[in-house]
């Protein structure tokens, strides 16, 4: 660990900048989305149940394909593109779940977990190790991770907060920041 930290810390900021789009997206578009849907009354429990059920089995498939795609295109091309979803996503979610519909709903749900959050999922267990030396490795992708899992476990309070001070568009543009942290990193991170 002290290792990692005196000789990599870059790619230890790198990869936790790119973690962080992945893990406090999903926090905003699905964990803070779900008490959103009900409290605001736009859906019930059964159908953001019903989201999360869909969108967790396609993103099942879609992580497996992500992965893939990785393999044929390389790491950064993936990466670029889920986090440039994710730049582009955040109002256009807020938009299609504030309309009640349920069928919009779940196809928000969807976009959400299985383009802006798998595409970025299938790329990290192959890109962050591959960002280290191989006596480095396991520390570095693992301090990534676990640092930014402590941040992403504040996030549904940040953006309750900057739901109760700006409406809907304080997550929205949470969303959208954290896609462009991770757009920034994974412009600056090297591999292919």
């Amino acid at each position: 660990l002290i290792e990692v930290l005196r000789t990599d810390w870059r790619n230890v900021l790198r990869a936790f900048c790119l973690r962080i789009a992945e893990t406090a997206g999903y926090a905003v578009s699905v964990t803070f989305m779900l008490s959103y849907l009900v409290s605001e009354g736009l859906a019930d429990r059964a159908t953001t149940l019903t989201a999360l059920m869909v969108a967790a089995g396609t993103g099942i498939f879609a992580t497996v394909f992500w992965g893939a795609l990785t393999d044929r295109i390389g790491r950064r091309p993936v990466y670029l593109l889920g986090t440039a979803a994710m730049v582009l996503w955040g109002f256009p979610l807020f938009w299609v779940v504030n309309t009640g519909v349920a069928a919009a709903i779940v196809l928000a749900f969807v976009v959400s977990y299985a383009v802006c959050q798998n595409s970025l999922a299938g790329v990290q267990g192959a890109w962050f190790p591959e960002l280290f030396a191989a006596k480095t490795r396991t520390s570095g992708a693992s301090l990534a991770y676990q640092l930014s899992a402590v941040v992403s476990g504040f996030t549904p309070l940040v953006a309750t907060g900057l739901y109760a001070g700006f409406g809907w568009i304080g997550p929205a543009l949470l969303f959208g920041g954290y896609g462009l942290l991770g757009l920034s990193a994974a412009l600056v991170t090297p591999g292919r």
